[in-house]
């Protein structure tokens, strides 16, 4: 199964689930706003997130800006069924969400 992180500074990453459930109503779609709440913990928020997933999963990590804070934490994930696409936007997202 394929599943779709957006993870962003702040909220961009709920903007981008939003519309799209709206424009398209992707299945699968995983939202990570980072740096919302001072007292979180990145890394261990991702790690549960990338945890959640299956071993034979596809899992494509959409963020927002390349060599971000965001990124690296993502970029020790990198595998064969896991992506990390940095600089992402909507018409992107959609079509590897829906293709």
């Amino acid at each position: 199964m394929r599943h779709i992180v957006l993870a962003t500074h702040h909220r961009m990453a709920s903007g981008v689930a939003d519309t799209l459930a709206f424009v398209a109503g992707v299945p699968n779609i995983h939202v990570l706003d980072a740096y919302v709440d001072e007292s979180e913990d990145l890394e261990a928020k991702i790690a549960c997130l990338m945890s959640g997933f299956a071993v034979d999963d596809e899992v494509v990590v959409f963020t927002d800006m390349l060599g971000g804070s965001v990124t690296q934490r993502f970029a020790p994930y990198i595998g064969e069924n896991v992506h990390l696409i940095c600089g992402m936007n909507l018409p992107l997202v959609l079509e590897i969400a829906l293709g």
